[in-house]
């Protein structure tokens, strides 16, 4: 299997680039804001919210905690919407703290 990859985002955009990564042989976490919203991926085994009948293989794990980064991620790919971003940033260079 490939290098992972984090997605931050797990919208529409978001699910359709880790379905498409993992279906190139890439490990990929789903990470989003919502806990709520990644325990229903958890539990669905599909994002049913935003891109219905397109389940998840079993190389995308959702997550809820964006740090620490899961082991081996190196690449990460950013799909939140525009209003997040500055925040996201932030906390990420915050280690996990709050900005």
């Amino acid at each position: 299997m490939g290098q992972p990859v984090l997605i931050l985002g797990a919208g529409s955009w978001g699910t359709a680039l880790a379905l498409a990564l993992a279906r190139n042989g890439r490990r990929v976490y789903l990470w989003d804001i919502d806990a709520e919203h990644i325990a229903r991926l958890r539990h669905d085994g599909a994002n049913q919210r935003h891109l219905p009948g397109f389940p998840f293989p079993d190389s995308i794990t959702p997550i809820d905690r964006l740090l620490p980064l899961p082991e081996g991620v190196e690449d990460l790919i950013l799909v939140v919407p525009c209003e997040a971003l500055r925040g996201l940033l932030e906390e990420l260079h915050n280690g996990g703290a709050a900005p």
